[in-house]
């Protein structure tokens, strides 16, 4: 009915994540017709939770299939429902590089734009910017309550540092790295994903909003 997927958590702690279907989990609320029942077989939800998920499926008629996951925090005893269809797209700009610089980000829930972010971040780098572009955003998914958030940036440096695959050797850097991966123990899934340049093109222009709106202000 479900995979389970074993991940090291950002405390070093095994966690648990059990992808299941709508399908299934609402099949199974419908032949119990039980709540105790349904806790006891997809442990670490509330009753809360669980109406979420009705309230979630409502908005997904023509997609019954979308994922959701169940996150059982062993560090905490603390489940968490997580509706996956939030994603966001960062980008920076840096004019000069070093030079004025702005981050941009646009958040969506499911195919409906929920948010646009800019900030003019003053002389940095563009791999600065880039940076400072994914910790507004991260801090703007944990206002928002989106604790499952999936992350598209074209910086291919970002992308493979956040994920390990690239050590941070820059003094600069280590300290935004540190200050994301601050706001990323908030979430309880996170995921950043490279894409090119031509598929990021609403927050490149969001990033460069910002470095323009600074100067015409000026």
């Amino acid at each position: 009915m479900f995979a389970l997927r074993a991940k090291e958590s950002f405390t070093g702690v095994k966690t648990m994540k059990q992808m299941i279907k709508f399908n299934d989990f609402l099949e199974f609320i419908a032949e119990h017709e039980n709540f105790d029942e349904t806790l006891s077989e997809y442990s670490g939800m509330t009753k809360e939770q669980i109406k979420a998920i009705l309230l979630t499926h409502g908005k997904n008629q023509n997609n019954p299939d979308i994922e959701v996951i169940i996150d059982e925090r062993k560090d905490d005893e603390q489940g968490m429902f997580l509706p996956t269809g939030y994603t966001v797209y960062i980008d920076g700009a840096s004019r000069g590089n070093p030079g004025p610089s702005g981050a941009g980000a646009i958040i969506y829930d499911g195919k409906d734009e929920v948010k646009k972010l800019t900030k003019y971040l003053g002389e940095g780098t563009n791999n600065e910017a880039e940076y400072e572009a994914l910790i507004m955003a991260l801090k703007e998914a944990v206002d928002l309550k989106f604790f499952s958030v999936r992350f598209f940036s074209d910086s291919e440096l970002l992308v493979k540092q956040i994920n390990g695959d690239y050590r941070v050797l820059d003094s600069k850097l280590e300290k935004l790295y540190t200050r994301a991966y601050k706001e990323i123990h908030k979430l309880s899934s996170f995921q950043i994903i490279f894409l090119g340049r031509r598929k990021n093109k609403v927050a490149d222009a969001l990033a460069n909003k910002a470095i323009d709106d600074y100067f015409s202000k000026k």
